[in-house]
């Protein structure tokens, strides 16, 4: 094995691509290393002209960057790589975290522009392999990228880098041909900004599905990052029937436009849309006008919601306008609270879900002025004066494992301030529970307990003591389906308030759940969902909105 070291005077950056920002990519560079290294079973050098050729087992090494070929040609004097393997070999980018692969490398050290043929990936998310194949991967400079018309130019962002990646095709299935995929002509990404994936298509094995009708645009640098439902979405509901429509987001570098819409068998259209903009490093709008109908007043009404928000690593601060919100909330098995919610204003500070070791925690404290409508038995509306509350909460999830039992705590306290006679109200609720395994059953056992004390002057906030015990099953029914049955059976008033029945299909990247839930409660409804999801991503279809006590928190 012969050894080459090289010094080039103007040595930068090699620039490598692994991609995989929330919709499946991601970036990285290696800067300011200084020394090429050069390894090889046969190295020739040409003094004259500068270029150093390496056959067999070649390796250059710049920093934390390897590039692996069987013939690696590197010319000194004018700082270009060229890379190449026979068919089936290939040409592999590594650094410490990741690798990238292709048929062919062309670099350009002193421009920092490079294509990379034939490229391919593999990258984890969330412990699941994500695969990403396409043709030509190129990486130029920023301002040759806006002169190229590959993205459209903004001064605020020179100097920074752009890829290019056509034909790209992703999946998280390690078999040949997988069982879904997404596909995009191109891709381009702007290292600490953006990824734009250009209007992607979605296939199921073989068969196309439908198109992304717009450009997908994931912010980069953004410390919050709003989840989207892919269209299309159908439910139940026994109130309204059956729903069909679509919901997605037409986004830009610094906000998006979410929509949200459904027909419904029993009460026609609802609809939603959402402008989500930040204003600078750490302020963002958020306004939704929904346009849905409630069984209150059994009218459809325009309900505004308006927030502006503060955000750092580890805290937030809130502000929220709302009006005419609909509620429905299950108090006891006896009563369900029916009614609409005007907020002006509402303060919130708190942190997000914040992590160590095996427990999370949470803290937010809430000021508002509030004033509830609602109809009372005799037909007639009532609408309680405006009133002020301080809402102080404490959260908090911890687990522990022995062998294959998993035993949990989720406990929340919170305490209530109102403004009328000093009055106050304390809750505490607790989830006690066990996930455990019988042979290839799934099952878990949990305990959830509330105590309330004090009182409130307002209605819609008025808490019960309640105490359930949770039972879930799920049991595998052929090689890839499995039955899930949730109950929830109500110790103070006893009898079962509720069973969930999921009809899972799950492969190694793909799962569909048909879910029915059955609310025995005072008022509650009856509802069928259908979900489609792709392990490993973000990305799926409309997801069930149930309860489920053995669910983590998500930091």
């Amino acid at each position: 094995m012969e050894y080459f070291r090289l010094r080039h005077k103007n040595l930068t950056t090699i620039l490598i691509v692994i991609i995989f920002i929330k919709l499946f990519f991601s970036l990285y560079y290696v800067a300011e290393a200084g020394t090429v290294e050069l390894n090889a079973n046969k190295i020739i050098y040409d003094d004259i002209s500068g270029v150093a050729a390496a056959e067999g087992n070649a390796v250059l090494s710049y920093g934390d960057v390897k590039i692996f070929a069987e013939r690696i040609d590197y010319d000194d004097d004018a700082g270009k790589v060229i890379a190449s393997s026979t068919p089936g070999v290939g040409v592999s980018l590594n650094n410490s975290r990741q690798s990238l692969r292709g048929d062919r490398l062309l670099y350009d050290i002193n421009t920092s522009e490079g294509i990379l043929t034939g490229a391919k990936s593999m990258v984890a998310v969330d412990g699941k392999p994500v695969y990403i194949y396409g043709d030509n991967l190129e990486v130029m400079p920023y301002e040759l990228a806006v002169e190229r018309k590959v993205i459209t130019g903004r001064s605020s962002f020179t100097g920074d880098y752009v890829i290019k990646w056509d034909n790209v095709s992703l999946t998280t299935c390690v078999l040949d041909h997988p069982h879904y995929r997404l596909e995009a002509k191109r891709f381009v990404f702007i290292p600490k900004h953006r990824v734009v994936v250009k209007r992607p298509r979605l296939f199921l094995g073989e068969k196309y599905i439908f198109t992304y009708p717009f450009d997908y645009i994931i912010n980069v640098n953004r410390e919050r990052n709003v989840k989207v439902s892919i269209l299309p979405s159908i439910s139940f509901q026994s109130s309204k029937g059956t729903g069909i429509g679509f919901s997605g987001p037409i986004t830009w570098e610094s906000g998006s436009i979410n929509f949200d819409a459904l027909y419904w068998s029993e009460i026609g259209f609802e609809g939603s849309i959402a402008l989500e903009q930040r204003i600078g490093e750490d302020f963002s709008f958020w306004g939704k006008l929904e346009h849905s109908w409630d069984r209150m007043w059994n009218e459809k009404k325009l309900r505004p919601d308006i927030s502006l928000r503060y955000e750092k690593p580890y805290w937030f601060a809130q502000l929220n306008w709302r009006n005419k919100q609909y509620l429905e909330i299950q108090k006891n098995a006896e009563y369900q609270y029916r009614g609409e919610l005007d907020t002006s204003p509402e303060f919130v500070i708190g942190t997000p879900w914040l992590r160590g070791g095996d427990a999370w925690y949470r803290l937010s404290a809430i000021w508002g002025s509030y004033r509830a409508s609602t109809i009372l038995e005799n037909g007639t509306e009532e609408t309680e004066p405006w009133k002020s509350r301080l809402k102080v909460t404490a959260e908090g999830y911890i687990e522990s494992k022995i062998g294959s039992v998993t035993t949990f705590l989720n406990l929340n306290t919170s305490t209530m301030f109102y403004d009328e006679n000093s009055m106050r109200q304390d809750v505490i609720s607790s989830i006690f529970g066990l996930r455990y395994n019988f042979g290839n059953v799934k099952m878990g056992t949990a305990y959830a307990k509330s105590w309330i004390y004090g009182e409130t002057s307002m209605s819609w906030d008025r808490e019960f003591d309640n105490e359930k015990i949770f039972q879930m099953l799920e049991i595998p029914i052929g090689k890839y389906f499995y039955f899930n049955i949730l109950g929830g059976y109500d110790l103070k008033a006893d009898f079962l308030g509720e069973m969930n029945y999921t009809l899972r299909y799950l492969n190694d990247c793909m799962v569909w759940d048909l879910t029915y839930r059955n609310d025995r409660y005072w008022g509650g409804e009856n509802r069928l969902f259908f979900r489609v999801g792709f392990t490993g991503t973000q990305l799926e279809f409309k997801k069930a909105d149930i309860f489920n006590p053995f669910d983590k928190p998500v930091p």
